[in-house]
């Protein structure tokens, strides 16, 4: 499933959602190519603290930390992918989320993303 992610002084850009865990876990592990303007939607099952992790990535993401009601918390620009699946570091919301979006390296800025921002999909 996709959806589009807008918000105020932002430009628009599509996402495929998951929220299963077996999906989840994948991410985008495994791929070599993500579209400009383009990322992953994560819908967690919780509230809460939650982490990421980026085993057999080939690009650098931006990963956006969302709350509840759907405001930035927190972005993670440029996080360096890990081509294994051992020794991977752990990103953490600090905060507690509901949502998070991988993006690549340095777009969550190009599309104008901020913490604080209120984002609607």
């Amino acid at each position: 499933m996709q959806t589009y992610i807008s918000g105020p002084r932002i430009s628009r850009f599509l996402v495929d959602i998951v929220s299963t865990p077996e999906d989840m876990s994948r991410g985008l592990s495994g791929r070599t190519f993500l579209p400009p303007r383009q990322g992953m939607l994560f819908v967690f099952g919780n509230i809460g603290v939650h982490s990421m992790w980026m085993p057999n990535m080939y690009f650098p993401l931006d990963i956006v930390w969302i709350d509840e009601n759907k405001r930035i918390v927190k972005i993670e620009e440029n996080v360096e992918p890990c081509s294994g699946n051992h020794n991977c570091k752990s990103y953490s919301s600090v905060y507690p989320i509901k949502y998070a979006i991988e993006l690549n390296g340095f777009d969550a800025s190009r599309i104008g993303l901020n913490v604080g921002q209120q984002l609607s999909f």
